[in-house]
């Protein structure tokens, strides 16, 4: 009777061992479902997030109406290159302007013209305001206010910026970004001429490596207060008269732009900087500069000029160098080599704070004129000029004249009869019996 209560037991627990496996199997089962459908899940939603990006981007680079000629491929409506002058920015090719004007119109009778002139073919884009206003088309306006120009040129084929802005008498200011291209540019002569208006200048990222000419780039200015030139100078520079013609608001001047061996003409070129207060050309390689008449002339505020180290080996033309200035005490050129200089006119006319002079160094023998060189000189009591030579003389109108009725000359026995006449009875004249040999 034991025994079938055995087999039923046994059967009871091998019944039981088989749910349980089964229930193992299941339980496996529905864990790999899971999981197959969890990552399942997550590859259809990386799937289709991918799918809407790449939505997002078609979208972004789509062309709109009259784009397709800014890029240089489009295909299904979509921008896949942009044209080199232009920048694709959110789907579109926009301008990449590569200069910023503020331009102000005074009244109603009054216009406002853009750059066209000489630069018409090369101008790519303009904006107006927010407005975009078609390139090859000549823009005037007369609305009265502020006005902010955007203007993108094309500058790989030109060589020159001379008068870009010339006579632009509503102009304020003018930013050029760096894709402003001025590898190949030769000249700036003119280029700001008569911009009265015109107050800051920024060309810091101007190449200026092949400009030749700066000849009245800033001329007639007068509000012009700040310039930003570049870090490297003009090493071709050979031109720059009337360069700051008449900048009478700039109180300082970075003159390292103009640091150039090939540099020859330098007239006029800081006439009338009336707000400037010193100078130091020190820095400038002057060996061949022929020219620097009425270098400063009317700079009637200027106390300090640095001339040390100059070289002047090859100077002709220094009259009127130093005609009105009126606040300089002091002046020392004692490095001057001057043995090829044919003009000293006027070259200390008006120097009414110039108290001595010592020009003992120069070398008068190729001079023709000396025509009011000492004009005007209200408190000059101290003049050596013993080795004046009167080998090339021709003018000498005036030497002295409204000067103190004392003070002491040093000059040569052979050329005190050419001035003697100019000189107050009771000044102490010192004769010198030397000459020079340069």
């Amino acid at each position: 009777m034991e025994e079938p209560e055995n087999n039923l037991e046994k059967k009871i627990i091998d019944g039981d061992l088989k749910l349980r496996k089964i229930n193992k199997n299941i339980l496996y089962i529905i864990i790999v479902t899971i999981s197959i459908i969890v990552i399942g899940g997550i590859i259809l939603l990386l799937y289709f997030l991918l799918k809407k990006d790449n939505s997002k981007e078609e979208n972004k680079n789509k062309c709109e109406e009259g784009e397709e000629e800014k890029c240089y491929k489009c295909e299904n409506n979509v921008c896949i290159l942009c044209n080199p002058k232009y920048t694709l920015i959110k789907g579109n090719c926009q301008s990449n302007f590569s200069l910023k004007a503020i331009y102000e119109s005074v009244s109603d009778d009054e216009k406002v013209q853009l750059i066209y002139k000489d630069f018409k073919n090369y101008i790519l884009d303009i904006e107006i305001d927010d407005i975009k206003i078609p390139p090859d088309n000549e823009y005037i306006f007369n609305i009265p206010g502020i006005h902010i120009v955007y203007i993108l040129i094309d500058t790989k084929n030109l060589t020159t910026l001379s008068r870009l802005f010339e006579g632009t008498s509503e102009l304020i200011s003018v930013n050029f970004t760096n894709s402003f291209n001025t590898q190949y540019i030769q000249s700036l002569s003119n280029m700001f001429y008569n911009c009265k208006k015109l107050s800051s200048v920024d060309i810091s990222y101007f190449n200026l490596e092949k400009v030749k000419t700066m000849n009245y780039m800033f001329y007639n200015c007068p509000l012009l207060y700040t310039i930003n030139f570049p870090k490297l100078s003009a090493i071709s520079l050979e031109e720059a008269s009337c360069m700051f013609f008449q900048c009478n608001s700039l109180t300082s001047i970075d003159i390292s732009v103009l640091k150039s061996k090939n540099l020859k003409i330098l007239n006029s070129a800081f006439f009338q900087c009336n707000s400037l207060y010193r100078i130091d050309l020190s820095i400038l390689d002057t060996t061949n500069v022929i020219e620097m008449k009425e270098l400063f002339n009317g700079c009637e505020k200027l106390t300090s000029i640095n001339l040390s180290n100059l070289k002047t080996d090859n100077l002709e033309i220094m009259s009127g160098m130093f005609w009105g200035c009126a606040s300089l005490a002091y002046i020392n050129i004692s490095s001057f080599n001057t043995k090829n200089v044919v003009n000293m006119e006027n070259l200390f006319n008006h120097c009414s704070s110039l108290r001595s002079i010592d020009l003992s160094n120069f070398n008068t023998q190729n001079v023709t004129s000396m025509n009011f060189m000492f004009y005007d000189c209200h408190n000059l009591i101290n003049v050596d000029i013993s080795h004046f030579t009167d080998t090339s003389l021709k003018k000498i109108a005036a030497f002295f004249h409204d000067i103190p009725s004392s003070g002491i000359i040093k000059v040569n026995k052979d050329f005190i009869s050419y001035i003697e006449s100019f000189i107050p009875e009771d000044w102490d004249i010192r004769l010198v019996d030397n000459s020079i040999d340069n």
